[in-house]
């Protein structure tokens, strides 16, 4: 779910707007409203284009019929349905009987249809627009071409019909205040007519059809939204979703319905989960400050339009796959750090043997083997030995529970659980800890453990249970009661990186300059090297098929270090004097080396040689955040003074696309394989689920720099005929060439609105060039009747200095006094 604002025209109509609809020929957009008209917007600017006025009540349905028909279709209250064409020329006008509350359009059998009181008129196109009296016979035969031909009236209901929608296959459904569904064939209306009675507590007031799932949706009086078969059965229902539903639209970019009540806030619904997500999706589309009266889909669009009676505006949002997914809420502070956790199912985790509490001295005996668990082998180049040749991150991802934990500033810790079904993006929010304690730096899952591990300010690690078991050892004090964190102590300032390693050991840095190895078992230090580097260490990464380890901070310099002999074994030296900041290991491409700096400049080192492969500066900013996504080969970055996510082609550095959404900086970000999404962290106190773009979007957005963007250039347009209200004339775009630079950008008002020279300005420049600097407005006068006459009283006889002088001393105008000190600083 990710529709972005691309267009808000205030002001639009004097009255409410009751109903709009799209050309997507021309790129406009139509209004009608209770003031009686008709306007047409341009897509781009929102400038209006065009005032239809031939309707003398409200307009309260517009249709617009594409290629080959290229028509527009209202209707009103004062019982006319009336008939238009492209450039806003009135067609036809037909008399409808009585007041006409909506429209339809059926595709298949070409048919227009309207709502009245209690029946459905059906019509049929006979002819385009373009055939407009062309031929000789016809001008003779009638004043008017007809276009529109009555064909059918269904009773359908005792009340108004509020809302008729058509299906694909020609299925057609009208809904009344009546509380009756009415369906038939548009073919053969008068045989296949049926009713739904009550299908409501109160009057059936909106109406969208699902083409994907072939599904009904309805809103009525009752404030809930029901989804039927086509058959007329009531599958499921949302009650209480507002006071009174005016408007429901399906998003199928999205799969989502959107809801729209009296004076209420959109509610959006994901029917496949089924669920209200509202919340995830508000913060994206910016739903909180807006009060829908009514929301429209634009049909082969991924665009959607609402009007807001707050002044009288219209709104339009497009999908965009490059902004949030869903927004998760819930920490008070900095999210600082981000981990995901493939866990074991539950069954598998509470059969398991504890190893991490094991007391010093004592046996541990082997737990016999699982034989649902798969051993994974890695080569030296990083990649599986079963053939498949790719990467893999945890073990078994398919069967484990995911979960994601979240640390913040204010120590707090919370996971998110993700629905199990990939295509249900419902997300749960838990709370690890309750006491808040220092700022957490850094965060690891031990999967072999299942241990939680957090490394603070303070220089404490803490060991967290993931199932609120005991945490805390019984041979060192700790009982059933004691729930909270396992407290690791050593170093002397704060933690900030940790590693999960063979055999059970996890290696910490620190800044006070220290690597420790801690043995899970016992909990305790194995083995300290001090004075690992001459400044306090700031990132740590890890490389289990390498068995390597790689320290960064204070200087261009990254130590790698020897897992088991706690040996530095090479140095990446960085071309650059600027501080290397952050380090992340890549099992990819054979395995390499990736580092961020304090200056922007980003790295890949070929492990063997010690050399740098690649290097990028991106905008001389710190980097914040650094990913590495091994599936897709890419790099995603994040700097100080950018809250977007920069995703790069991993082998050749080439900026792909740009995720954008957070408020803040970004200091998280993990790549959740299984769901094939990011997520991300920030100081805007939020948390963004973004979705991986696939190969021909990255296609695309690789290719737009280069190429117009779609939908920015509007195709030539000559409007040969003059509306039939007032008249506007829809001047083309010119082409606008995004790639070439030399051309600088015109907007649409710079083209409707140049800018014009003052004739003042004009006789001084000209005046200057020629050399006559004192008497600059002689030239210019005898154009200008106005500043001939102004002239005459400043400068009376501007060949004496005397008098110039004299007309400064009486109080002359600035021009004066200009003139006076340029005749004082000329050289005699």
């Amino acid at each position: 779910m990710a529709m972005k604002i691309i267009l808000r025209i205030k002001n639009s109509h004097y009255l409410k707007i009751e109903c709009c609809c799209y050309n997507h020929e021309r790129n406009e957009i139509y209004t009608g409203s209770q003031d009686c008209l008709i306007k047409a917007w341009d897509m781009e600017s929102g400038r209006q284009l065009r005032l239809q006025q031939s309707h003398s009540n409200w307009v309260m349905g517009l249709i617009y019929v594409p290629n080959p028909v290229k028509m527009l279709f209202s209707c009103s209250l004062d019982a006319t349905i009336l008939t238009w064409n492209d450039t806003g020329r009135l067609l036809q006008v037909i008399e409808y009987g009585g007041p006409v509350y909506c429209l339809a359009w059926d595709s298949k059998q070409r048919q227009l249809f309207a709502g009245g009181r209690g029946v459905v008129q059906i019509f049929k196109v006979l002819r385009p627009s373009k055939n407009y009296m062309q031929m000789d016979s016809e001008k003779k035969a009638s004043n008017y071409v007809k276009f529109l031909e009555f064909v059918y009236c269904v009773l359908a209901h005792e009340d108004i019909v509020q809302a008729i929608c058509c299906s694909r296959k020609g299925k057609v459904f009208t809904t009344g205040v009546d509380r009756t569904i009415c369906m038939f064939e548009s073919d053969r209306p008068e045989e296949t007519v049926r009713k739904v009675n009550c299908a409501h507590e109160g009057g059936v007031t909106a109406a969208a059809f699902d083409m994907d799932a072939n599904l009904l949706v309805t809103g009525g009086y009752d404030g809930s939204l029901n989804i039927w078969s086509p058959e007329g059965h009531r599958l499921d229902s949302f009650p209480n979703l507002t006071n009174l539903i005016t408007s429901i639209a399906y998003l199928p970019s999205t799969h989502t319905y959107w809801v729209c009540g009296k004076h209420r806030s959109v509610v959006v619904i994901d029917p496949v989960a089924p669920a209200i997500i509202t919340q995830w999706v508000a913060d994206t589309s910016q739903l909180h400050d807006l009060l829908l009266h009514k929301v429209y889909h634009v049909e082969g669009k991924d665009m959607v339009i609402g009007l807001s009676e707050v002044e009288h505006e219209v709104i339009v949002w497009r999908y965009d796959c490059l902004i949030p997914h869903r927004v998760l809420h819930g920490h008070a502070n900095w999210i600082q750090a981000l981990v995901v956790a493939h866990r074991r199912p539950l069954t598998e985790r509470l059969l398991r043997r504890d190893l991490s509490n094991v007391q010093p001295g004592k046996a541990l005996k082997p737990a016999p083997a699982d034989p649902r668990e798969r051993e994974i082998r890695f080569n030296a180049k990083g990649l599986r030995e079963d053939g498949s040749g790719k990467p893999v991150l945890v073990p078994n991802p398919a069967e484990a529970e995911l979960e994601v934990y979240s640390g913040s500033s204010d120590g707090s810790i919370l996971r998110w659980i993700p629905e199990a079904e990939p295509h249900k993006d419902l997300w749960t929010q838990e709370e690890l800890t309750r006491k808040p304690s220092c700022a957490i730096v850094c965060i690891l899952y031990h999967p072999e453990l299942d241990l939680l591990l957090t490394g603070s300010t303070d220089p404490l690690i803490r060991v967290w249970s993931m199932d609120s078991q005991q945490n805390i050892p019984p041979w060192r004090g700790g009982d059933m009661c004691a729930k909270g964190p396992d407290l690791m102590k050593g170093h002397t300032d704060m933690v900030v990186g940790l590693a999960a390693c063979k055999k059970l050991v996890v290696v910490s840095a620190s800044a006070d300059k220290t690597l420790k190895w801690w043995n899970m078992c016992t909990r305790l230090v194995i083995d300290t090297v001090q004075f690992g580097s001459e400044f306090p260490f700031q990132d740590m990464a890890y490389s289990d098929s390498r068995e390597e380890l790689a320290t960064c901070g204070g200087s261009n310099i990254v130590k790698v270090w020897n897992e088991f002999t706690k040996q530095t074994k090479y140095l990446l030296h960085g071309e650059l004097p600027e501080e290397i900041v952050m380090v992340k290991w890549c099992r990819s491409n054979e395995g390499l080396w990736v580092t961020g700096g304090s200056a922007g400049t980003v790295s890949t080192w070929n492990p063997e040689t010690a050399a740098p492969m690649n290097t990028l500066n991106y905008r001389n900013q710190a980097i914040t955040s650094l990913l590495v996504d091994e599936h897709n080969d890419a790099l995603l970055l994040c700097t100080l003074h950018d809250a977007s996510i920069h995703m790069f082609s991993l082998a050749s550095f080439q900026e792909l696309v740009s995720f954008s959404g957070h408020q803040d900086q970004v200091h998280a970000m993990v790549h959740i394989s299984t769901r094939n999404q990011y997520l991300s962290s920030s100081w805007d106190l939020t948390l963004c689920v973004w979705l991986i773009p696939d190969a021909a979007s990255l296609a695309t957005a690789t290719s737009s720099s280069s190429i117009s963007s779609s939908g920015r250039n509007k195709p030539q347009i000559h409007d040969k005929e003059e509306s039939n209200g007032v008249a506007a004339t829809t001047p083309a775009e010119e082409a606008i060439n995004w790639g070439d630079d030399a051309k600088p950008y015109m907007s649409q008002y710079e083209r409707d609105h140049p800018a014009v020279m003052p004739k003042v300005l004009q006789a001084h420049l000209q005046q200057t060039k020629s050399g006559i600097v004192t008497h600059r407005f002689h030239s210019s006068s005898s154009h200008d009747p106005e500043l001939k006459q102004h002239q005459s009283v400043l400068h009376p006889s501007s060949s004496s200095l005397s008098v110039t002088l004299k007309a400064a001393h009486l109080g002359s105008s600035l021009l004066s006094k200009i003139d006076l000190l340029e005749a004082q600083l000329k050289p005699k």
